[in-house]
């Protein structure tokens, strides 16, 4: 009996062990090899795709982006979901069973749902406390009706409301979508949904495209008045690959850590490149992606190029990077970057309460370099009147206020004064033998007026 139930217990943990290893690959949608899951967006340039690719990538869902010409259902099975502007992708996933989101009004028909047609006017989008007004100049589709949760809210000015939209499982829906305004967190709200995370996101504050010959006192005085008001920032630094020993370049890197002690954090743009991505195929941009999430490189707004010649683009932030490191530069990475607002688009969007919040994603509200003081005081007057919950970019990292010690520039170099190069003697020279010239021509001429004058005499008078 004994051996029996040993017999029995052995059987049982062999097939639960080989279960186990059927389903651990897959679980949670986890590739084999360990690496994060990316999920593929099918949609078009022209249908904003790279505000599309924001939008997911601070929802902290990686993305490789296929046109739809490029898009063929073999693509489905290496991928965790599929968010697509197109009805094709969608119904390719329904039946390989991949959780799949559309958006747009050509994502549709979804199975479930009913869709009612406004021809133009204004509505409201309502999304978790926020508010913001609406016009339509063409006509819309909007959501009817859908089973499984409603996200956010479209009311028309006949009091009539519709779902903005809807996750039904793992098939999520909403053909109302415009990427810059509220719409836009309001998708990022319901793909979070559809994602499975219901945590509130984080808002920042971001000063955007800092060079080395940005004006540094002025921003010196924005990162002082910024702290002043309690109010933390991000600082995007431009990448500098050359010339990072010169005095320049280092009083560039006194400012930043200046900045940094008053609470703000540095993180480096992406590489400003021609976007030339048709020919690269898809597995390429799949491990860029990898590449970005495993710290190797960034997708902050738009995607990197393959290298087209001469050094490679990450040789070249590997010595940025080093460069900053050894000058005492805390730098943070942003592999998926914040939703980025610009000041106009959040004065746009109204609150239920004197406390205005936060939305559903991390979302950076942009700044260019301030060029006045006036400048920077409307800038700080907008983020103190709107009560906005700021919160420090990478905070964790900063266990401790971060001392500012002044490193003098000028003192480790030698400066000599370069030699004036002067034409004034050669130009005198040639003064005086250009007159001389002039004078043995004009001598001449006399001479030649003078011989003349007697042959003619000589000739012609008759005495």
């Amino acid at each position: 009996m004994n051996g029996l139930v040993k017999r029995l217990g052995s059987a049982f943990l062999c097939l639960c062990l080989g279960f186990g290893l059927l389903v651990l690959p897959g679980s949670a949608g986890e590739a084999q090899d360990g690496q994060r899951p990316v999920s593929l967006l099918v949609c078009d340039e022209q249908d904003g795709r790279y505000r599309l690719e924001a939008l997911l990538r601070a929802c902290g869902l990686p993305v490789v982006s296929v046109s739809r010409d490029e898009y063929s259902p073999g693509l489905l099975p290496g991928y965790e979901g599929v968010i697509t502007t197109d009805n094709r992708p969608y119904r390719d996933a329904l039946e390989a069973g991949v959780p799949v989101f559309c958006v747009g009004q050509r994502s549709g028909p979804v199975q479930g749902a009913s869709l009612a047609t406004l021809e133009r006017g204004a509505l409201t989008l309502r999304l978790d406390g926020h508010s913001q007004q609406l016009f339509a100049r063409d006509p819309v589709e909007l959501l009817a009706q859908a089973p499984g949760e409603a996200v956010g809210s479209l009311t028309l000015t006949s009091g009539e409301q519709f779902p903005f939209a809807a996750v039904m499982g793992e098939v999520g829906y909403a053909p109302f979508y415009r990427g810059d305004d509220l719409s836009a967190l309001a998708l990022a709200a319901a793909v979070r949904r559809w994602m499975g995370g219901q945590d509130e996101g984080q808002m920042y504050v971001l000063i955007d495209e800092i060079y080395p010959f940005t004006d540094l006192a002025m921003l010196c005085l924005s990162a002082e008045r910024l702290h002043e008001n309690g109010i933390p920032f991000i600082l995007r630094i431009m990448p500098v690959y050359d010339n990072l020993d010169y005095p320049a370049f280092l009083r560039y890197a006194q400012v930043l850590r200046y900045a940094q002690s008053l609470g703000g954090t540095v993180v480096l743009h992406d590489p400003i490149v021609l976007y030339t991505d048709n020919d690269e195929p898809i597995d390429t941009r799949k491990e860029r992606v990898r590449a970005a999430l495993e710290g190797r490189f960034s997708l902050q707004r738009q995607p990197v190029i393959r290298q087209t010649g001469g050094e490679p683009i990450e040789t070249k932030l590997a010595r940025t990077k080093k460069a900053l490191e050894d000058l005492g530069i805390l730098r943070m990475d942003m592999a998926l970057p914040p939703l980025e607002l610009t000041c106009g688009q959040l004065g746009a969007i109204e609150s239920d309460t004197r406390n205005f919040g936060t939305f559903a994603v991390d979302t950076m509200v942009t700044f260019a370099p301030f060029e006045s003081e006036e400048e920077l005081d409307e800038a700080i007057g907008i983020l103190n009147g709107r009560w906005l919950s700021l919160s420090r970019y990478g905070g964790e990292r900063f266990e401790e206020e971060l001392r500012y010690d002044e490193i003098p520039v000028d003192e480790q170099f030698e400066y000599r004064k370069k030699e004036e190069l002067s034409f004034t003697a050669f130009f005198a020279g040639a003064n005086k033998l250009l007159i001389l010239i002039v004078l043995i021509s004009a001598g001449v001429f006399v001479l030649m007026l003078t011989f003349g004058r007697r042959i003619y005499r000589n000739k012609f008078y008759k005495e």
